[in-house]
């Protein structure tokens, strides 16, 4: 007798069927239907039997995989992920299959298990029966005395797609099995950075020092095409650190935002147009005509014995309680006045506070007196890479690729030899910049120890590579639109992110003043209809074919952007839109010889 296996999976909408064999991974739960033809067969008891005897949910938070029982570890489950259950040995391990159709051995006193191989119901009268057992590929199917049994296997479900996004950037999205182990699930953007029409730049949250935001609202506000989250910073507010505030070192727009003693790597774009990666050593004085001190770190919680500069982009208070003192300073550091003991005072716009607490607090009472004029000094200096003057700093770490090798720096981070999402950033041996985002800590993704990682990167032409906020920070955004999967219940809000903006024409152009343009908080009104008249001036004149023209009111655009940048426009999106308009000018010579190289219309 000829059947008609259907599948429904969860991930569809309901009504939709997939012809079988279908592969799915396991846990996923089945729509099935028996059919002959279109005749279905109602009444019958659906069975499903296979490579195990019982089904085991993990409930531990995380569960080691390993080759052999109490042998090398070959990969990690996490709580709720499902597994079929082989045998056990008498020492209490368990011979699992997992999704992506390999197994090994785990400890049976963290399985919740169930035997499998029950009735999962019977077919209505449409023939459909909903299996809520583990979701595999059908095998032989035999039908008889009014039970249907299923023999089924686990595959795994592999893929390597790639795509355009822009002129010089494309997409790529892989899954695959590694001997037996992963899955492994990863995002990757390629850019070529000869192209004159991309642009890489970091965002702030907020446009502040202290604040959160996801990375795709950060990406659709600037119009970006592609981003990832960036550097490390304070989840959950603590008594020494605001939420949203940066915990690595961290530069923006040529201004450090943040900076501890610790020697880490960072993600670094040089005024030079190059973008480096090295580790980079925090250092900052506060100094009079007669003494100096360290500064101790800016634009975060103060805590004892701190000497802190906070800046506007930190807020426009303090934040400070009343165990310290606070220097107001205006824009040329002369000070003038001081708090003692009552904090959270104003930061003026054009100003800074220098706030201490301890020694710092003893500092600026004898040396921050008003009128007295302070020289602040913060600086993060590269260690190794040099003819790189960094305009951006973006801390992360720790390195994991250099020279085309596996090498991950020795940081002290703690989450280097365990497996979980990932974020990073790498350049190729083609000179190309990849972005890339693994997924981890679910069924779909394991997730990577740096080392594994790092030989992926190595797999993939990457001859220096660095690491940078991962876990439930992990995000990769295209075209609006969240490519990965977050190992959160819902994608993570984070203090920073690294834009990729494809300027090719003047309506990409046009997209991201509109983005901008849409942010009450971005810019006013009246600086709006200016900025438009430039740009809509420009697109009549390339309508012309009025090259020249063309040129001249693109500069003339770039120019009022500065003028109005910090006033009736934010100074962060004066940066994305002059950035942007310098990309389009760069561009401009290529669309020119384009033009002549056409052919002559008859």
């Amino acid at each position: 007798m000829r059947l008609l296996l259907l599948f429904c999976l969860a991930w569809t909408s309901l009504g939709q069927t997939l012809s079988g064999p279908a592969a799915v991974t396991v846990g996923d739960p089945v729509f099935l239907r028996l059919a002959d033809g279109l005749k279905p067969f109602p009444g019958v008891v659906v069975r499903v039997t296979g490579p195990g005897t019982e089904t085991g949910t993990v409930t531990a938070a995380t569960l080691n995989l390993r080759e052999s029982p109490g042998g090398t570890v070959r990969g990690v489950l996490y709580r709720g992920d499902r597994v079929l259950v082989k045998g056990q040995t008498g020492d209490n391990w368990c011979d699992v299959t997992v999704s992506h159709g390999g197994g090994g051995f785990v400890s049976c006193d963290f399985l919740d298990r169930l035997p499998y191989g029950q009735p999962v119901g019977k077919t209505d009268a449409d023939g459909r029966v909903v299996s809520a057992s583990l979701a595999v590929v059908p095998g032989e199917i035999t039908l008889a005395a009014g039970e249907a049994t299923f023999t089924l296997r686990v595959v795994a479900l592999e893929y390597d797609n790639v795509s355009s996004l822009a002129p010089g950037v494309t997409y790529r999205e892989r899954r695959w099995i590694a001997d037996g182990d992963g899955p492994f699930q990863m995002q990757i953007v390629e850019i070529d950075p000869r192209e004159p029409n991309v642009l890489l730049l970091p965002v702030r949250a907020k446009d502040r020092a202290i604040g959160k935001e996801t990375t795709s609202a950060l990406a659709k506000r600037y119009g970006a095409t592609a981003a990832i989250n960036g550097g490390y910073f304070v989840v959950t507010p603590t008594a020494t650190g605001f939420a949203g505030q940066s915990s690595g070192a961290y530069m923006w727009n040529e201004e450090v935002v943040a900076g501890n003693s610790l020697l880490r790597s960072a993600l670094i774009r040089c005024a030079e147009g190059q973008v480096a990666m090295d580790q980079v050593r925090y250092s900052g004085q506060v100094a009079t005509g007669e003494a100096t001190a360290s500064l101790t770190g800016l634009n975060r919680a103060r805590s004892s014995q701190d000497l802190l500069w906070l800046r506007p982009i930190f807020g426009e208070k303090s934040r400070t309680d009343a165990a310290g003192v606070d220097a107001i300073l205006d824009s040329t550091g002369r000070v003038s006045r001081v708090v003692d003991g009552e904090g959270n005072v104003d930061i003026p716009a054009n100003g800074s506070v220098l706030s201490g607490s301890g020694a710092g607090a003893t500092f600026l009472r004898t040396r921050a007196t008003p009128g007295a004029l302070l020289s602040v000094r913060p600086s993060l200096a590269l260690t190794t890479v040099s003819g790189c003057r960094p305009v951006d700093v973006i801390g992360g770490g720790p390195m994991i690729v250099t020279n085309g090798q596996v090498d991950v720096g020795a940081e002290n981070f703690g989450h280097e030899t365990t497996r979980n999402p990932r974020t990073a950033f790498a350049v190729t041996a083609q000179g190309t910049w990849l972005l890339i985002t693994l997924d981890g800590r679910q069924p779909a993704s394991q997730g990577m120890r740096l080392d594994e990682l790092a030989a992926e990167l190595v797999n993939l032409g990457a001859v220096r590579a660095v690491n940078l906020d991962g876990g439930g920070s992990t995000t990769m955004v295209t075209q609006d639109a969240v490519r990965n999967l977050p190992s959160d219940v819902a994608e993570r809000e984070v203090s920073d992110a690294v834009l990729l903006f494809s300027v090719h024409d003047l309506p990409s152009l046009r997209q991201i003043m509109d983005r901008v343009a849409l942010d009450p908080g971005q810019i006013d009104a009246a600086s709006i209809e200016p900025l438009y008249q430039r740009l809509d001036r420009a697109l009549m004149a390339f309508e012309d074919e009025e090259l020249d023209q063309v040129r001249l009111e693109i500069e003339s655009l770039r120019a009022e952007i500065r003028q109005r940048s910090g006033s009736g426009l934010t100074v962060a999106a004066a940066r994305v839109l002059g950035e942007a308009t310098s990309a389009y000018l760069k561009l401009l010579p290529q669309i020119q010889q384009a033009l002549r190289r056409r052919p002559p219309v008859n």
